[in-house]
């Protein structure tokens, strides 16, 4: 097996642990903002014990895509979050997931990558299961709002993989980038417009037993994402 697929085989494992994770954190009653900040954190250490183990921890122009994507993946982690809590994970988590589908077509259209007739029809059928299914879901008024947040949520993570490609072609490693993201997403916790979404999904701040899940969830999105960028760096240009 190609080591690119072998990595991106892995990627899609641990974002499977992770959004699993997020689903039965809903029974403790999570709070969406105030379980980011603390994930963050956990996070971080993990993100630069890594970098430095794996010898990364180097600066790069590139890390400028990487801090730019933390405070992306906040945002979408955070609608993630909001979609799960009042909706069903069978159904929304494919649709966030398609977000590959938008990186490949991110890629295409500004990287110029070659896609050929096989991986076209190949995406454009996934696409359309998926959103077919998903569609038939919202179409009960309650799931509609949990349906268009997994909608925005996949259009940003497609646009946090296309970052990731920019980054890495700029000269960034993918440890640093990680670290990078982290500080990302832990700046975008004080932005006016988080303050804002966070306001308008949560009432306070308060620790609850979900904070459990925060050691769980944080390892496996960094692992989610440092395959990811390892399958990236290994695909031919």
């Amino acid at each position: 097996m190609p080591e690119e697929v072998f990595f991106a085989l892995f990627s899609l494992g641990f974002l499977g642990v992770s959004d699993f994770l997020y689903k039965w954190g809903q029974r403790f009653e999570l709070r969406g903002a105030s379980f980011m900040l603390l994930q963050n954190i956990a996070y971080i250490p993990t993100a630069i014990a890594l970098a430095v183990y794996r010898q990364e921890l180097d600066f790069s122009v590139g890390l400028g895509y990487g801090f730019l994507n933390g405070m992306l993946a906040f945002v979408a982690f955070l609608l993630l979050l909001k979609s799960l809590k009042h909706g069903d994970a069978l159904a929304l988590v494919p649709v966030v997931r398609l977000n590959f589908a938008v990186t490949a077509a991110l890629t295409v259209s500004f990287l110029g990558e070659q896609l050929n007739w096989v991986k076209g029809a190949a995406l454009g059928l996934a696409a359309l299961a998926i959103l077919a299914n998903g569609a038939g879901y919202a179409s009960v008024a309650r799931q509609r709002n949990p349906f268009f947040m997994a909608l925005i949520a996949m259009v940003l993570f497609g646009c946090i993989g296309l970052f990731y490609k920019l980054g890495l072609a700029a000269g960034a490693t993918p440890g640093a980038l990680v670290v990078a993201q982290s500080f990302g997403a832990y700046r975008s916790r004080f932005t006016r417009v988080t303050t804002f979404l966070s306001a308008a999904f949560t009432a306070g701040f308060r620790f609850c037993a979900g904070s459990l899940f925060l050691q769980a969830t944080s390892r496996s999105e960094l692992l989610s994402a440092m395959g990811t960028l390892s399958s990236l760096r290994r695909l031919p240009n």
